[in-house]
This record gives C-alpha cells, sequence and structure tokens, in this order.
C-alpha cells in the first residue's frame, strides 16, 4: 500500500521515474506544429490533440495560425519523431474554429484556435497520439492528493533545425500551485506561470512554447491497486511571454474558462 508521503517521496527525490511517466503521459496529447514551404521548414508553435463535440481538433493559440500556419505549403504535425518529413498535411484542411483574431497581439489576447482535422486523418494521428477528451478523461480522485502542474511544449531553443528537417523537443517543466496567479478580463480568464531561468537545463526564450498545454496533475494512492497513480485535467493555453526579471520568466496562459467559451464558440461556427 502507499500513503500521501510515499507520493511526495517519489515526486521529490532523486528517482525521477513517476515525473518522467507524468510528462510522457502529457506528452502524448501534445505535438509541435511546424510550417512547411519550398525554402524549408520552420517551428511554428505547439498544440493539444482535443476532443470534443463529435470532433477531432488541436488546440493552439491563434497567432500560431495567424502568423505562421496560415501561410504555409503544408503543416507539420510531430506525432513521431523528425515528423515533419513523415506526417503532413495541406494547410487547407484544416478550419480554425473559436475565438476571432484581436485587432493587435498583445498579454491580453484573446489567442486561441481550435484548428478542427477532418475525419478522414484522425485515425492516422490517433495511433501514435492521443486526443484529449474533458468529458470522458476525468477520474474520480481519492481524498488528499498531491497537487502539482505541469506547462509543456516545444520550445524552439531546444529543438535542431536545418533545412531539411525540423526536431522539437516536447519538455516539460512543473510548477508549484503558489507559482501561478490566476486573472481574469474582460469574461476570459489567465494563469501566469512563474518560472525561474536561472537552472542549465530551463530554456531562457519560450517561443515555440505557444498553444502548449498548461495541465492540473492530481497523484494519489489508487484504492484499487494500492499504487500510486494520477490524473490530469487541461487548465490553460499558453500564449505569451513576459520578459525576464531577477532570472523569472512568466508564461501566460488562456485559463479553463476561456478554453470552456471557445468550446462553445465552435458551436456557433
Amino acid at each position: 500500500m502507499c500513503d500521501r508521503s510515499k507520493i511526495v517521496a517519489a515526486l521529490s527525490g532523486t528517482d525521477y521515474e513517476l515525473r518522467w511517466r507524468i510528462i510522457r503521459g502529457i506528452g502524448s496529447f501534445t505535438v509541435p506544429l511546424f510550417k512547411i514551404v519550398s525554402k524549408g521548414i520552420e517551428l511554428a508553435g505547439t498544440g493539444t490533440l482535443f476532443a470534443t463535440r463529435g470532433s477531432h481538433y488541436i488546440l493552439t493559440a491563434r497567432h500560431v495560425w495567424e502568423e505562421k500556419l496560415k501561410s504555409a505549403d503544408k503543416i507539420g504535425i510531430g506525432i513521431e519523431e523528425d515528423i515533419a518529413n513523415r506526417f503532413s498535411v495541406d494547410r487547407s484542411v484544416l478550419v480554425p474554429c473559436g475565438p476571432a483574431r484581436p485587432s493587435a497581439w498583445d498579454e491580453w489576447g484573446p489567442d486561441m484556435t481550435f484548428l478542427r482535422i477532418p475525419d478522414g486523418l484522425v485515425g492516422s494521428i490517433n495511433a501514435r497520439r492521443v486526443f484529449y477528451n474533458p468529458t470522458v478523461d476525468g477520474v474520480a480522485i481519492p481524498a488528499d492528493p498531491v497537487e502539482l502542474w505541469l506547462l509543456i511544449g516545444t520550445p524552439e531553443d531546444l529543438g535542431t533545425f536545418t533545412s531539411a528537417k525540423s526536431e522539437a523537443q516536447v519538455y516539460g517543466r512543473f510548477v508549484d500551485p503558489r507559482d501561478i496567479a490566476y486573472n481574469t478580463r474582460d469574461q476570459l480568464d489567465y494563469l501566469d506561470v512563474k518560472i525561474d531561468t536561472s537552472s542549465a537545463d530551463t530554456p531562457r526564450d519560450f517561443g515555440g512554447m505557444s498553444g502548449g498545454g498548461l495541465w492540473r496533475v492530481e497523484v494519489y494512492c489508487s484504492c484499487s491497486t494500492g499504487k500510486i497513480d494520477w490524473a490530469r485535467s487541461l487548465e490553460g493555453v499558453a500564449f505569451w511571454e513576459f520578459p525576464i526579471e531577477n532570472n523569472i520568466r512568466v508564461v501566460r496562459c488562456h485559463g479553463p474558462q476561456s478554453i470552456a467559451s471557445a468550446i462553445s464558440a465552435i458551436g456557433d461556427q
């Protein structure tokens, strides 16, 4: 049997197996997005594979679509290694849905879109990755779980990009709940994530993370198996980074209320 102290020890010790398992699990919903043109391949941002209202989407930041993907010849979707060369779709087959583009990009957005995927492509993606569905992925959590948050995406600083191919690294950063501030403005909500960039393994620039997910993770002891298990829920979509101050970078995400509003807007389009 396990208890809360065992969970805390597993998360804070030098054995990172549990943390890596969580990152791998949430990484199965996460894809780098590439702009492919005749001149080469460029990392555009990050997306979360998302299923809702009977359709399948890539949830990403609106500026990733407007400033990068919209002008691509083809769009690479990173469902496996070096996917820019193995899996791509014509730009025209992905249809943006959700909040309209703002008159100017700034730290308040709205900066989020759902790119609808044709049914004929879903099987190919689902063979290698998983679509997150908020209505079916929830599980009953026993009392007193250990809560932590995970910001995940594909920062350009950690990738390798040439004219022939692009290889983006899916990066997961665990965040203490105390380092997340909640804000609201004009019926939208925001989660501001503080990240200490002083360590050598932390990117200084989070370009490429736009569209990546901010996930709440609840780690608990399973009543049925007595082993450590965990559940996850998508709570935010990254779209803006503030300048570094005293080695602290703040990444702003649209929050759960904004995601829910964007899902509702899909039905009107």
